[in-house]
Order: structure tokens, then sequence, then C-alpha cells
């Protein structure tokens, strides 16, 4: 058996991701697609393989170089591209005069290649095409082994027995085949037409039990790696699971652009009650921001280009290391932006507190404020600034543009649609700024630690969604969690519990308590900022209009809290959270 890989395709579905990377290379779990098949052809007894190239042509030749594969492997390169009838005509000489099995570069599946080849030698046809089931595709009408129409929405009269299956990409030609082909023929499925309408027959495979991803799409390659890595995490959390198939959910996000779905695996022991499940968090597609590693192509983070999945799994794992509690990170893949950890259900903070009496809430944030303390001082200890994706302090930069402008611009003009220039309050906003910087200590910041962000599973809390962490002081964290909308605590609750925080950690750390509590002030007043920002463009831009009910308790709190300020003139604010306030009645 010889076998010719279609590889010249331009990607054009992928973009920008293949524009630093030809779509043959796409790594599937840190293994290049094209490798994949070239292994799985060599163990079902391939002693030959040709491909072709065109776009990116340089990349794919340098890696095929790099390989020692055990057979030959050919490169035939296009300098124009043929097209998927052009490209099999200009290769075919490959097949020396017996049949040649082609596949796609970008199909990846299960399928055993011996089986097809056998098949195609059991019949004298000149083609056969290996198809299956696969409702989004159904599209070719066969019937008793052999293929009656490509034409999916005209069944075919004269036989009740047919019925509707997917092309796989996968099929076997006979060398004489490429007389019907010409070397400008772009679709193979048109020249397999005119052979039938010349009278002859196409053999069809049907394939069944067996894997199937077409991974030409964004989509498409992302279930394919999904698939994998799904594979790998549930081995390492539940290695003694024998499981039969996998089910999965929809969890519902947050403010987050990311993705969340739940993979329960079911046991093939019908006595087996347990549930077994993972999360899986999707961050996007990471190739086109990422880096590939020469020689091995597999993905390298770059601390000079961090990405969002960079960090989460950089600083979670950071954090296990220093018994912060915090989901367990099974496996990852950068370049798909895949990560799949432990499920810890679905009970935030704020579920728990709705209603509850004062003493459990108290009791409640002060078992939450007990890890900040130790997240703050123990994992920011060691903590490495190169792990953030997006600024690696709280600092002038973070104060003034995504929490000031982001208020005025997302919030003031965005949401409320008020003629409020930045630079009218901008002295005041500087102000604010230089005069908090002095009471500042450095320790791990969260950046977003409220109610939703800290669930609780078997008596337990966790910390989630720290892959916007970086060095910054601990009152912004408890701002975060004090002031959060989310849950609304009353003012006395609030002050017993910065009270409680600022005695442990001053206890702890070497640090003046009145200087803790002047920049929690400070904090408390740009967190304020940055939740009424949020709010703004996470309901108008982004159309979640969820977080509007949240923006009246947010308001409430800024109003109150600059009412009573003291430490910095912030007259103008006033004067506009004032108007605001009288907008809104």
């Amino acid at each position: 058996m010889k076998a010719m890989i279609l590889s010249a395709g331009l990607g054009t579905r992928l973009r920008p991701h293949s524009q630093l990377i030809p779509k043959p290379l796409f790594p599937i779990f840190g293994q290049p697609i094209i490798k994949r098949i070239i292994d799985q052809l060599i163990e079902h007894g391939c002693n030959g393989i040709i491909l072709n190239t065109h776009y990116l042509a340089d990349k794919i030749k340098e890696y095929i170089q790099s390989q020692n594969f055990p057979i030959p492997v050919v490169i035939r390169h296009e300098p124009i591209l043929l097209g998927t009838g052009g490209g099999i005509r200009n290769m075919i000489d490959f097949a020396d005069n017996e049949p040649i099995l082609v596949i796609n570069s970008d199909i990846l599946s299960s399928i055993d290649f011996s089986h097809v080849y056998h098949f195609h030698y059991s019949h004298k046809h000149m083609v056969s095409l290996v198809m299956h089931d696969y409702p989004l595709y159904n599209q070719v009408w066969i019937n008793d082994q052999r293929i009656i129409s490509f034409q999916s929405k005209i069944k075919p009269a004269t036989i009740d027995s047919c019925y509707l299956a997917a092309f796989t990409g996968i099929h076997v030609i006979d060398p004489q085949f490429a007389d019907y082909l010409s070397t400008q023929t772009s679709s193979i499925i048109e020249t397999y037409e005119q052979l039938m309408a010349s009278g002859a027959i196409i053999a069809a495979y049907y394939a069944k039990n067996h894997t199937w991803h077409d991974i030409g799409s964004p989509k498409g390659y992302q279930q394919a790696v999904c698939q994998e890595v799904r594979q790998q995490a549930f081995k390492k959390a539940f290695p003694n699971l024998s499981h039969s198939s996998f089910k999965q959910e929809s969890i519902k996000g947050d403010g987050s652009d990311r993705q969340w779905t739940r993979h329960t695996a079911e046991s093939s022991n019908t006595s087996d009650l347990k549930q077994y499940s993972l999360v899986m968090v999707d961050h996007g597609l990471n190739l086109y921001a990422g880096q590939m590693e020469k020689q091995s192509l597999s993905y390298m983070p770059d601390p000079k280009n961090m990405t969002e999945i960079d960090s989460y799994v950089a600083i979670g794992n950071h954090l296990a290391r220093q018994n912060i509690p915090v989901p367990t990170i099974y496996e990852q893949d950068y370049p798909s932006g895949i990560v799949f950890l432990s499920d810890l259900g679905h009970v935030h903070l704020q579920d728990l507190v709705r209603n509850a009496d004062e003493s459990k809430i108290v009791e409640l944030y002060e078992r939450v404020i007990d890890i900040l303390i130790q997240m703050s001082i123990q994992a920011g200890q060691t903590f490495d600034t190169a792990w953030t994706y997006q600024t690696a302090y709280y600092d002038h930069t973070v104060m003034i543009y995504k929490e000031s402008c982001y208020f005025i611009d997302a919030f003031v003009q965005g949401y409320l649609g008020l003629k409020q220039t930045y630079e009218f309050l901008e002295e005041e906003f500087q102000l604010l700024v230089e005069n908090s910087a002095p009471f500042f200590k450095w320790g791990f910041m969260h950046r977003d630690f409220q109610s939703r962000n800290i669930m609780y599973h078997n008596d337990q809390f966790y910390i989630i969604d720290f892959q916007g962490a970086r060095l910054g002081p601990i009152q912004y964290d408890l701002a975060s969690l004090l002031i959060d909308p989310y849950v609304a605590l009353p003012d006395h609750i609030q002050s017993h519990l910065m009270k409680k925080c600022k005695h442990d950690y001053c206890k702890r750390v070497d640090f003046d308590k009145t200087s803790f509590s002047i920049a929690y002030e400070y904090c408390a007043l740009h967190r304020n900022f940055q939740i009424l920002g949020a709010f703004g463009y996470l309901s108008r831009v982004k159309g979640k209009k969820e977080f509007e009910a949240y923006i009246p308790q947010a308001l409430k709190t800024l109003h109150s809290r600059l009412s009573q300020w003291h430490l910095t003139p912030c007259y103008r604010l006033n004067k506009l959270l004032n108007r605001i306030i009288k907008q809104s009645i």
C-alpha cells in the first residue's frame, strides 16, 4: 500500500492562525497532524507516502526532513496551486501502477487504512470512497456498497433502500483514474460525478465504530484536540476508571469570553454509581499569538508574549504549589486554548450568603479572608511576574487606564450616554493614584476577588479565575470582596471584616494599621470605578444585560464612598456622581 496526502491547501478557514503555521503542522496535543497521519499509515502497513505542498511549503519540507520516518516520505511541490484533482494527477506516478490511498491532511480518524485498501482490492472498480454516518455532512446517497448520487436534496427514485452518508475525505484510486483528471481540476467530486455519468461505478466502504475529525475549521480543530486532551486528563484524574463514553453540558460563564463545559464519563461498571466529571475551559485558539518551537514544533509559551491560557496555567499551578485552594489543572493544550480541571460543582460564595443569617455570613467571609491573607503573602513571595499576560503590577497605568478611564469611557459615556470627558476629571484621578501608591505593600493580587470567583465544594472554598493576577496590595482584593455588588454586604459587616483582615494581616506582615486602612479606602474607590466600567461594557457592548441588575448597588456604593471621602479632594467626581444619581432616580 502506498498513500498520497493532500497538503497543499491554503488553510483559509483557519486564518489568522494558518498565516504562521500551515494546516498540516497544526499540533494535536503536541504533535503535528501530518505526523499523526503518517504514523497511522505506517502502522496500517503503508510502505511509501507522497504529499504535495504549496502554501508555507518550506515549513512542511523542513519538518518532514527533520523526521526519521522508516519508509520513504516524498514531497512534491506545486509552485501554482493545482487543486485537489490536479494535485492527485500530478502525484499519481508515485503509485507505480498500483491502487493508491488518498487522504486529506486535515482529516484525523481512527479508520483502519489497511481494511480500506483490502476492500478496494475486493472489487474491480477504479475508485473506493470511505463513507460514514455524520449527520452534519451526510450529503451522498449510497446503496449496496456503491455511490448512487452526490445530490443530497434529490433522493434517487428507482432505489428504495439507499441512504445518506458523509464522505470522510479518504479514498483509494486506481492509476488509470488520472485520465479523468486535468491538472486544473479543483473539485474531485465533480470528476466523480462525470465518472458515474459515463457509466462507471464508484464503490463505497462504509466505516463504523471509529472517531473522525475534520480539523480544517477552528471548531473542528478544537474538537479533535479536545478528545485527545480529555482522554489524558481523565486518566490522570481517575486512573482506575473504566468508561464507555462521555457526556458534556455547557456551563454558563460570567463576564469572560471563555467557554465552559462539564465532561462526565459514564463508567462501564454498572455497579459504580459515582459521577466522574471534569470541567473544560476553552480560551480560544492560541496558535497565532503563540510560538512554535522549531525542532519539535511543540508549543512553548513565550514570556514576552503571554496569553490568557499561558497565565491561567502558570498562575494556577503556582497557587496549587503554595497550597492555595484552586481547582486542579489536570491537562492543558496551549495551541487550542483548552484546559481540563477538577469539577467544583456550581455553588459560589454568592449562593451561600443569599439566604444566610448575619452570623453565618460573617463566618463564611472570615474563612475566605484567611485564604486571601495566605494567598497574598505566600503566593506573593515566589510569584514570577513573567507569568502575567496583562501587567506585572497593579500600578499607575492600571489604575488610570483600566479603572478611571474605563469608568468614564465604558460607563459614564458608553452606558449612560453622558457627554463627560476624562480630561475634566483627570487632575482628581491623577491625585487619587499618586496619593494611594505610598500606602501599598506588594503581594499576590487576584484582581477580581469577588463572590462569583469563590466556589464552595465539600465544605472547602476554592479560588477560581486567577489568570489576571499580578503583584499588588491585598487591600484591592479585600475591597473586591467586601463592596461586591453581587452580594451587597451591609456596611457594618464590611467594617467588621475589614478590621479582621487588617488585624490578621498586620500580625503576619510588618505593616502599619493606619496605612492599611488608607490603602483600603483608595483601593475600594478604584475597584468601584472598575466594577461600573465592566458592568457598562458587558451590558452595552457584549449584550450581557444581566449585569445591569447590579449597577444600582455599585452606584450606591460609589456615591456613599465619595460623599464621605476625605483623603483627596474629589469635588468634580462628587458633582458627577450627584448628577448620575439624580438621573437614575
